[in-house]
């Protein structure tokens, strides 16, 4: 989306999908994950993104020229990279870890590539931006990757295609909505290297946040607060492509989109509340949480309702 994004008219492709949750085990296979479901990996099915992957067997000699020469080319680059190797990763010289950045820029007098991902930065933060890697750095990190780790086998090069065309698909979000609503996915997905168990759609991952709370309230699992965050997001997302909807493509009532700003609003009151349990260990504020839940899902189910209602009539 950082990419594609430098084409405001990308928003109605965006609009269009992004609508569906799924709740998956990550990469790592050893948590979970609330991502949205595409029918392929995102960048395959985007006809924003002008996409080259390059296998590793492919690419001889030193790596450093090699990306060099790909951004000059204007693309940018994304890989898997061992951030043992890599000082502003928390497992810098503790161990093997495939992380996946994308390369952004490089500066050859100070012999570095600017890359954007979460990292360490110099004020102690975690935190997702742009930073500076060394040449050599990298090109260690590159080349001690193992087959297992290197989750794409090679490179994948990415760059906005501008001649691209797409108007907003009223049918295929009210389809995603409907999926989303019933706890469903309606069409095949194909195997790809984002590919691992999914175990809810949909409404049913409020049942999974609930849970998690009350676990992570009995000491019986780690507050995982990025779930919470994408589920917000999914909300925020949704009261853009609603307002969108109703004030440019004139699809829906004003009013229903002016309804879901309250979901909008209680999802951003119940994330508020579990970083506070974050902050300070107090579970009074995650017992909070599930009465906002419930509440967040009931919004949520009428207000999606009469907007499919609206959209198919």
């Amino acid at each position: 989306m950082s990419i594609i994004l430098r084409q405001p008219a990308s928003l109605e492709w965006i609009y269009s999908h992004y609508i569906q949750l799924e709740l998956l085990q990550g990469l790592s296979g050893v948590d979970y994950l609330i991502n949205y479901t595409f029918p392929d990996a995102p960048e395959a099915v985007c006809p924003w993104l002008e996409v080259r992957h390059v296998p590793r067997t492919s690419i001889e000699g030193n790596i450093v020229p090699w990306l060099q020469e790909r951004l000059m080319e204007g693309y940018y680059i994304y890989l898997f990279l061992n951030t043992y190797h890599l000082p502003s990763y928390s497992s810098y010289h503790e161990s093997d870890y495939a992380h996946d950045p994308l390369i952004v820029g490089f500066d050859s007098s100070a012999h570095t590539f600017a890359i954007r991902d979460f990292h360490s930065n110099p004020k102690g933060y975690f935190k997702y931006e742009t930073f500076n890697v060394d040449f050599a750095s990298l090109e260690r990190s590159y080349n001690t990757m193992s087959e297992d780790m290197d989750k794409l086998g090679g490179v994948q090069l990415l760059r906005v295609n501008a001649n691209c065309t797409y108007q907003f698909d009223s049918k295929l979000a009210a389809n995603s909505i409907a999926d989303y609503l019933e706890s469903r996915c309606s069409y095949p997905k194909v195997r790809n290297w984002l590919t691992t168990p999914v175990f809810s759609y949909g409404l049913q991952l409020y049942a999974h946040l609930s849970e998690h709370f009350r676990s992570v309230a009995e000491g019986k699992a780690s507050p995982d607060f990025r779930l919470l965050h994408v589920f917000h997001d999914h909300k925020l997302l949704m009261r853009h492509r609603l307002h969108f909807m109703a004030y440019q493509k004139h699809l829906i009532p004003e009013h229903l989109a002016v309804n879901y700003d309250q979901v909008l609003t209680t999802s951003l009151r119940l994330r508020s509340i579990a970083l506070k349990y974050y902050l300070t260990r107090d579970t009074k504020y995650l017992h909070k949480c599930d009465p906002l839940l419930s509440d967040l899902q009931n919004k949520e189910h009428q207000t999606l309702l009469a907007i499919i209602d609206a959209l198919r009539s």
